[in-house]
């Protein structure tokens, strides 16, 4: 009896060890999968990276009063993101940094914007009206579609009549459709701004870019407080990159230079990454920066342009790479 007593408290022993050791084990699933939860970048620092080039890419583009919107919305993004990066350690001298950043480049666009002439502020309301005056003609063609149909009901040559002209007129229309593609396709300055946006840009606008440039510096400090597929040193690049074309269009030489080894210290830290990610992304931009190199030690301003919108667009195709990555990782853990 007593041998069964101790071999019932043994079992009961065993069960209660099993079932602590699983409870733990659920602790620490919780508490791993809080602290990775903890780590992921909230979706307010992806909203202000994307703004932030949404502004540069609107100031490149001479959009004052859009840089400006778009400014304000970067604002509210900003106040929204503020008290998580705070809780991660963010330097205050950081915080200090972008907010100057920032309120330099909004005092440059509401100057630049309150110089606009008035029709130039109603740009997009005269564009949207002129888009509505075209519906009522579509209709009177319409209407005059029907007359003709009339019109042919009552003879039947005259409908063939009809027929063959407007099938000349369509033909005409055609043409002169293709000649203005043609015209399109010549315009020179559209082609420059495809090469490099900023080939042509006054002197008083490329400060204006360059200052909004300057608030995407401070993306990769904050992004560098969370865990992420995509390496800040990327953004980074696209940073230094930008900054160094606009320098060298103003012809600040000393500022290119420090700029030039800051990237290829960045790149240095950056590639093997890129490399794990897709090699022949790895060659692609290792030789665009290669290509940059030779361009920024001559000293060829245009060229610089021309390789520098080459090596954005490259680093731009291997973030989309590594988000898209990101992106599968977190649908398996969910099935998980």
């Amino acid at each position: 009896m007593k041998m069964k007593k101790n071999r019932y408290i043994g079992i009961m022993l065993i069960i209660f060890l099993c079932l602590a050791m699983g409870c733990n084990n659920d602790k620490k699933e919780e508490d791993k999968k809080s602290e990775n939860e903890d780590q992921k970048a909230p979706n307010s620092l992806e909203q202000l990276q994307q703004l932030s080039d949404e502004i540069v890419t609107s100031t490149l583009g001479s959009d004052w009063p859009g840089s400006l919107g778009k400014v304000k919305e970067l604002q509210s993004t900003w106040n929204e993101l503020y008290p998580d990066i705070q809780k991660k350690g963010i330097k205050k001298s950081e915080v200090d940094a972008f907010v100057s950043d920032l309120n330099i480049l909004t005092d440059y666009l509401i100057s630049k914007t309150l110089k606009l002439p008035p029709e130039a502020a109603s740009k997009g309301q005269k564009s949207q009206e002129e888009g509505q005056k075209q519906e009522p003609s579509q209709g009177s063609e319409s209407e005059q579609g029907g007359q003709e149909q009339g019109g042919q009901e009552q003879g039947g040559q005259e409908q063939g009549g009809q027929e063959q002209g407007g099938q000349e007129q369509g033909g005409q229309e055609g043409g002169q459709e293709q000649d203005q593609s043609s015209e399109e396709k010549k315009d020179p300055k559209k082609v420059l701004d495809e090469i490099n946006p900023i080939i042509s840009v006054a002197k008083e606008d490329l400060i204006i870019i360059n200052a909004s440039v300057e608030v995407t510096k401070h993306i990769p400090e904050f992004m560098s407080l969370y865990t992420s597929e995509t390496p800040p040193d990327l953004y980074k690049l696209q940073y230094l990159i930008r900054h160094l074309d606009v320098a060298a269009k103003l012809e600040s030489w000393d500022i290119v230079s420090e700029d030039f080894t800051s990237i290829e210290e960045t790149w240095d830290a950056v590639k093997t990454k890129v490399m794990e990610t897709d090699e022949d992304m790895k060659i692609k931009l290792e030789q665009s920066i290669g290509e940059l190199k030779d361009v920024v030690h001559s000293k060829r301003i245009n060229l610089i342009g021309v390789k520098s919108k080459l090596t954005l667009d490259n680093i731009e195709s291997v973030i989309k790479k590594l988000k898209e990555k990101e992106k599968e990782k977190n649908k398996e853990k969910e099935k998980e």
